[in-house]
């Protein structure tokens, strides 16, 4: 009884670490777009551009992807992506429906397929827009918060979807291969024990048969 309390009190104690951790993350995202909102507007007003898809927009894309932080490019990805192979599996082992084609297709299971997305990725998605932040201004010297905004949950959200979604599918289609190849077995098997019960009632029918043919001589 002692043993099950301290369980749950480890397991209590856990959850409450982990909450603490994306709240601290998300709540640092937020502050960190929050003091950089206010230059963003008064660059807007001053020079009326908006930043977001334009030609600078994109070309500071490509600084990025050679200046300071380029490497977050390839790692919040395969985080991401290795999160994404995860659900994707245990999606499959619970007999969802593939996370994309859910989204699409499925409303009675999209809010839930979301709100575990959302608490999946939370973290890496504060991680990423903090980092972009960070890059801003190693990089332009200031910060822009929408491109930071738009470019950490689509340098997440992207690779977690596609990897869970072909992740859910392949072990789908193994969990059904594995099941056929189980229900073959079992029909083979079943196949196997009728047959030789079958062929010990002929040899025992042959026996029989046998003795009766003998018998008469044997009384002679």
């Amino acid at each position: 009884m002692r043993r099950v309390s301290l369980v749950e009190f480890y397991r209590h104690k856990q959850m409450k670490v982990s909450v603490s951790r994306s709240s601290i993350l998300v709540a640092l995202a937020a502050t960190v777009l929050l003091a950089a909102l206010p230059g963003a507007i008064q660059r807007i007003v001053q020079t009326g551009d908006l930043y977001l898809f334009t030609q600078r927009f994109f070309e500071d894309m490509v600084a990025r992807l050679s200046g300071a932080g380029r490497l977050r490019f390839i790692l919040q990805p395969m985080a991401a992506s290795l999160v994404g192979i995860r659900d994707g599996k245990s999606n499959a082992h619970g007999g969802r429906p593939a996370f994309l084609s859910a989204l699409a297709f499925h409303g009675s299971c999209r809010l839930d397929l979301l709100r575990s997305a959302f608490a999946s990725i939370r973290d890496l998605v504060a991680i990423a827009i903090i980092l972009d932040v960070v890059s801003q201004l190693l990089i332009f010297e200031n910060v822009h918060p929408g491109a930071a905004l738009l470019l950490g949950p689509v340098l997440i959200a992207v690779p977690y979807s596609i990897s869970r979604a072909i992740a859910n599918r392949i072990s789908g289609e193994r969990s059904h291969s594995r099941a056929g190849q189980a229900l073959e077995l079992r029909s083979n098997t079943e196949r196997i024990i009728f047959t030789s019960l079958r062929h010990c009632g002929v040899i025992s029918a042959r026996i029989r048969l046998v003795f009766r043919t003998f018998r008469p001589w044997r009384q002679g």
